[in-house]
């Protein structure tokens, strides 16, 4: 990724300007959920971290999610960042939120009842 090559030097605290360029980029029903994820996935590795990817899906198969009147996905799951205890992509915003109030969130917000899976999308 450009612009990303300081990232090492200045470490954590420089991460969440990098994160609001990339999340910035898109709107959350672009369907670019994945390409964000590998983006800011490299952000975290370039400063020392080791985060991973996790796919959403909803146990009651819901194809659409819905997210403050916008699609967050309309193919029945979504792709995150998650590094230490904070998930990461547009709907965390550029500082994450804590993994256990996103999947409140997920549920509260959208009822979707999340179901998480490991790996590289």
């Amino acid at each position: 990724m450009r612009g990303t090559a300081g990232i090492g030097a200045k470490g954590l605290q420089v991460i969440p300007n990098f994160l609001q360029r990339i999340q910035g980029a898109s709107r959350l029903s672009d369907g670019k959920c994945a390409d964000i994820a590998r983006q800011t996935v490299e952000v975290f590795q370039k400063a020392g971290q080791n985060p991973q990817m996790i796919r959403i899906t909803d146990i009651g198969k819901a194809p659409i999610w819905k997210f403050q009147g916008e699609i967050v996905t309309n193919r029945g799951f979504h792709i995150v960042v998650q590094n230490g205890d904070r998930i990461y992509d547009k709907i965390a915003g550029p500082n994450g939120m804590l993994k256990a109030e996103y999947l409140k969130l997920l549920w509260d917000k959208m009822r979707v009842c999340p179901v998480l899976e490991e790996g590289t999308f």
